[in-house]
């Protein structure tokens, strides 16, 4: 090999950062671009020490037309000419990006990874190598940090993250072309990496080489210390927003966390816009989208409290303050018919179900504090009884009083969450409420002595 020295530092990496202990199998992602393709050559020739097979992954991302063809036939043809083993496939990029509504960029990384794990699942003691560089990950800390990003996008492409490694995120991009031309690598040149359109390459060709001529021409060292700090602050964060998690989060679905607060859980502000930040990661907002100004606002929120609050994250998540309890929820459009009630049956939609049971009297069980089940005297229903959504104006009589209340001031007395207050139903007779489902019962429909037919009505929510 005409250039020892890179090769060197490649195998120090390695071993310096265990990337391939106990490995046998390596699936190397290959583009026919410079980077993965010197990355191929190097694991060749530290192959045979190290102990592991190479498995050659390309995928034609059907995007570049003729050019994507030529970089799938220079991997095919290098893989035949060194008896590598190799595996090929084509997928149709853009219409993947479009029937998924993302982003050509983040397409192309699903699909990629998604296929290369193709290639390792039957493959044991395997990982998978990509050929990102220093510079690669350089621009990514940059990007994320003009777009705003918090303490955890800084760390930047790991050198290693799951099953995947990056044995040449220690190599300039430079050093890469020099080798390949030395040692006679073939590679090709997408065009588009040069072109000034695209926000990593304006990083990549105009702010890095004027910050290294005019501020520091260690610039890519510089940057890289800064992530390995962030780093350790994150490994060293991790414990304690752990400990968070179980102490606050109440409550996670998919479609929903309740975090429980309160005032005299004092927390510095940067632990807790750290935790919050790290909860609407983890409950799927594109973390390019969790700015430090939503962060910011998120903890004004929890500070004040004050209930009926809501703020909107994009993406259909809101976030709704009750008290001493946050919601992160997806919003769904809440949208459903009313629904008239039989005597005896029962009734569903995707957020609730009812059961009836017409009784005589004498039959009845009656059960307290069960707050799902109520018996109301069926002789006093005047019209028919519907299930419906709770309107402005509506009042019902609380039992045991002779005024009447604002539904929605039995929303805000029973602490119903802003969101879940068109999911709770009422049970009307007519336009008159029955029952608000699950909280209060009208008092004009009680069970008395004279009563000898009993409408049981049970409710469960979803």
């Amino acid at each position: 090999m005409a250039d020892n020295k890179l090769f060197f530092r490649f195998k120090k990496f390695l071993e310096g950062n265990a990337l391939l202990d106990g490995v046998k199998n390596v699936v190397v992602g290959v583009s026919g671009g410079v980077d993965s393709m010197v990355l191929l050559r190097l694991l060749e020739e530290f192959s045979p020490v190290a102990g592991f097979r190479l498995h050659v992954a390309h995928l034609n991302h059907l995007i570049r037309g003729e050019m994507a063809d030529k970089d799938e036939m220079l991997v095919c043809d290098y893989c035949k000419r060194k008896g590598l083993a190799f595996y090929v496939k084509r997928v149709n990029i853009p219409e993947y990006a479009e029937k998924e509504g993302i982003s050509l960029e983040m397409a192309g990384r699903e699909v990629r990874y998604s296929f290369f794990r193709e290639v390792k699942r039957s493959l044991p003691n395997s990982v998978i190598a990509t050929g990102h560089t220093l510079d690669d990950h350089v621009e990514t800390v940059l990007l994320r940090f003009f777009r705003g990003t918090g303490v955890e996008g800084l760390r930047g492409i790991p050198i290693k993250e799951g099953d995947v490694i990056r044995p040449i995120r220690f190599a300039r991009k430079r050093e890469l072309y020099q080798f390949a031309k030395r040692n006679n690598v073939p590679f090709n040149e997408d065009h588009t990496n040069f072109l000034e359109i695209y926000p990593r390459n304006i990083i990549r060709h105009a702010i890095v080489p004027r910050l290294e001529k005019d501020i520091n021409p260690n610039v890519l060292g510089a940057v890289d210390n800064l992530s390995r700090m962030a780093e350790e602050l994150m490994d060293y964060l991790k414990e304690t927003l752990d400990k968070l998690y179980k102490r606050f989060v109440e409550e996670k679905t998919e479609s929903l966390v309740c975090l429980r607060i309160k005032r005299s859980d004092v927390l510095h502000p940067f632990l807790l816009k750290a935790f919050l930040r790290s909860v609407m990661i983890d409950f799927g907002v594109d973390p390019s989208k969790v700015t430090y100004s939503k962060i910011t606002e998120l903890y004004r929120l929890v500070c004040e409290g004050h209930a009926g609050k809501r703020y909107d994250l994009g993406d259909n998540i809101s976030f709704y303050v009750d008290r001493d309890r946050f919601y992160l929820k997806v919003e769904k459009l809440v949208n459903w018919d009313e629904i008239e009630v039989p005597k005896n049956g029962l009734v569903e939609n995707q957020y609730f179900t009812v059961k009836t049971e017409v009784l005589s009297k004498g039959k009845v069980e009656f059960e307290k504090d069960n707050r799902s089940v109520e018996l109301l005297d069926f002789d006093k229903v005047k019209g028919k009884l519907i299930l419906r959504r709770w309107r402005q104006g509506d009042r019902i009589r609380p039992l045991g009083m002779k005024g009447y209340k604002k539904v929605s001031d039995v929303f805000v007395d029973c602490k119903v969450p802003l969101w879940k207050k068109d999911i709770i139903p009422v049970l009307a007779d007519n336009e008159e409420v029955v029952w608000v489902c699950g909280l209060v019962m009208s008092d004009n429909y009680k069970v008395d002595e004279e009563t000898k037919n009993i409408l049981k009505v049970e409710y469960y929510e979803k």
